[in-house]
């Protein structure tokens, strides 16, 4: 009986989610300044067609496969308010490999020093 094939490397793309700034100052002592929030993810193609969609969970993380590629990554939100905006992020997908990516939900607040990467 013949050996089943190896099931070929996936590729794709993971990621994670997150709102930023939670508050509207810093705070002394520290503090998260971002948190990991659920969002419907869509991923299209340099056609602009949507080749892909899941959802973060409540970790903010996310994972799905797709072919290589160069794909654009939207989180779409029903989180409202003025000055909300969450930037899509372009990747590359490499053959075999997963891209890793970060969508921030930018509340449009303010602070002084702080990066929302290094909370997520």
């Amino acid at each position: 009986m013949a050996e089943p094939a190896p099931t070929p490397p996936t590729s794709g793309i993971t990621g994670s989610v997150a709102i930023w700034p939670i508050e509207p100052v810093s705070r002394v002592g520290g503090g998260p300044t971002s948190r990991p929030i659920a969002v419907a993810i869509v991923v299209s193609d340099r056609a602009g067609t949507v080749v892909a969609r899941t959802s973060s969970g409540a970790d903010g993380r996310f994972a799905l496969d797709v072919p290589p590629g160069h794909y654009t990554v939207q989180g779409i939100h029903d989180i409202g308010g003025p000055g909300m905006l969450m930037r899509p992020v372009r990747v590359v997908v490499e053959s075999g490999a997963h891209a890793e990516v970060t969508l921030i939900l930018d509340t449009g607040i303010r602070m002084p020093q702080r990066r929302p990467d290094l909370d997520v």
